[in-house]
């Protein structure tokens, strides 16, 4: 088994001292056991990667390119996804997910909603995203629900676009991952398109009047080109939501539990 500990550490000086203070003894005694040789992979990068390192371990693992920000987790998503979306389709197409979300305007910044997606019922999401869709036909592109916080989008317009990950920028400020993204002009213009129809749509007067976030944005992520050959693995993930370090306690218990069933990664940033 790989094991997987998504947000364990970060640069903040607030999760150092947090961090320091915690008492995981499995957790160390497991980290001592697994000595350099049992290192299989080592990871690098820093913290404005537009992939993080959790999703860049996972993706090589499954045998999935693991280029910054073109991890295909849409289209391999799309792959095991019941008919009409096919194995054919998932392959041959350019896939992402988008979620919509909820951002917050301030004096000097935009801010993505976090640390979680606004709650969506499922008859909201689809009314949402059949006005959406209706309206992203003429530039070629389709939406597939896959749940209320997220649906596939296919279309070329998303071909070799390279999208920063939803971990990245939930709770963010999205102004340095709006310019680390290349050049995605049309999608930008696409995307306010698609934000001026939010803005007007009747799910959004219903939220706002029982006080619930409205929904005035989408973000675009996990596009990448699926491989031809895809090799599977026993990849397991394990910790909570980021910023839960209230949760390390239970993650220790169930460490003691793995043992030395484990393939360790270095991950040099997050």
């Amino acid at each position: 088994m790989h094991l997987l500990i998504p947000y364990a550490y970060c640069h903040q000086e607030a999760c150092r001292q947090a961090f320091h203070r915690l008492a995981l003894p499995k957790l160390r005694q497991l980290l001592t056991r697994l000595r350099a040789e049992a290192v299989v992979d080592t990871d690098g990068g820093d913290e404005w990667t537009l992939s993080p390192p959790h999703e860049r371990v996972h993706a090589r693992a499954l045998g999935l390119p693991s280029d910054d920000g073109r991890i295909p987790w849409a289209a391999w998503q799309a792959l095991h996804a019941p008919p009409p979306q096919s194995a054919e389709l998932a392959s041959r197409g350019a896939w992402g997910f988008l979620s919509p979300c909820y951002w917050q305007a301030g004096m000097d910044r935009l801010t993505m909603q976090g640390p979680n997606l606004p709650e969506l019922t499922e008859a909201e999401s689809h009314a949402l995203m059949g006005t959406l869709a209706q309206f992203m036909q003429q530039d070629g592109i389709a939406l597939h629900f896959d749940r209320p916080d997220r649906w596939r989008i296919h279309g070329e317009l998303l071909r070799e676009l390279a999208t920063a990950s939803l971990d990245r920028v939930l709770g963010q400020d999205l102004a340095p991952w709006l310019t680390r993204q290349g050049d995605t002009t049309a999608w930008q213009r696409l995307q306010s398109e698609l934000q001026m129809l939010l803005y007007a749509h009747p799910v959004n007067d219903e939220r706002a009047a029982r006080g619930a976030p409205i929904i005035n944005a989408v973000w675009l992520h996990g596009t990448g080109n699926l491989p031809r050959a895809i090799r599977s693995s026993r990849v397991g993930r394990v910790g909570p939501d980021r910023g839960r370090l209230v949760a390390r306690p239970r993650l220790d218990a169930r460490l003691a539990r793995l043992g030395s069933r484990l393939a360790r990664t270095r991950c040099h940033a997050v």
